[in-house]
């Protein structure tokens, strides 16, 4: 008998997993939809947002570090990128959190960052860590910078913005997110990340959270 129902227990099962990683799928979107709509009501009338903001959508490169994607109940969306630096590099972009950045940017357009960042609780050398340069950029040589931003991580979640006007056309993912660091042995986390084209008339200096 055991034999016999074996295969309609292990369905069963499948089926309960599957049910339960649809519905914390579903509760993580509705996080980053339920921040989504908070940011919009900060933003001009007309933002659009050109990256899809999930901290597992992002990617990195370099040769001293490990990525690892960790599910977090404390950070927006239930997921984080975690990454591993194992020693700084020659330059502070030989390690970098990379993404493809969706939706034509105009000269004159002013984009709109918002992250969220922390140092590690599994690192246990550090308490501060100063990032420079995080920001947007072109996705070819000479990557000319849309925005960009130094940050200071510390233990605890934090949420980082920033706005710039680009200075040239950028094609559909004709720019990606950029953040460098290989500043040093340590291990760091991000969040979801959202980024939006706000358009060019906008004045900066009205943008929340800068």
């Amino acid at each position: 008998m055991k034999v016999i129902h074996l295969p309609f227990i292990l369905f069963f099962a499948l089926i309960s997993v599957i049910a339960s990683s649809h519905a914390q799928e579903s509760d993580r979107n509705k996080e980053v939809d339920k921040a989504y709509a908070k940011l919009l009501t900060y933003l001009p009338e007309g933002a659009q947002l050109i990256h899809v903001p999930y901290a597992d959508k992002l990617g990195s490169y370099g040769p001293n570090l490990t990525t690892t994607y960790v599910n977090d109940a404390d950070v927006t969306g239930g997921k984080l990128i975690q990454l591993n630096v194992k020693k700084a590099g020659k330059n502070i972009w030989d390690d970098a959190v990379t993404a493809d950045v969706g939706g034509e940017i105009k000269k004159g357009d002013v984009v709109y960052m918002m992250f969220w960042g922390r140092i590690s609780p599994e690192d246990q050398n550090n308490e501060t860590i100063r990032l420079a340069g995080l920001g947007i950029q072109k996705a070819s040589p000479p990557y000319n910078k849309i925005l960009t931003k130094d940050v200071e991580l510390t233990l605890g979640w934090q949420t980082f913005a920033v706005a710039g006007k680009a200075t040239e056309d950028f094609t559909n993912y004709g720019s990606q997110l950029n953040f460098p660091v290989s500043t040093g042995t340590h291990i760091i986390e991000f969040g979801p990340v959202f980024i939006f084209n706000l358009g060019p008339d906008v004045d900066m200096r009205s943008l929340p959270f800068l």
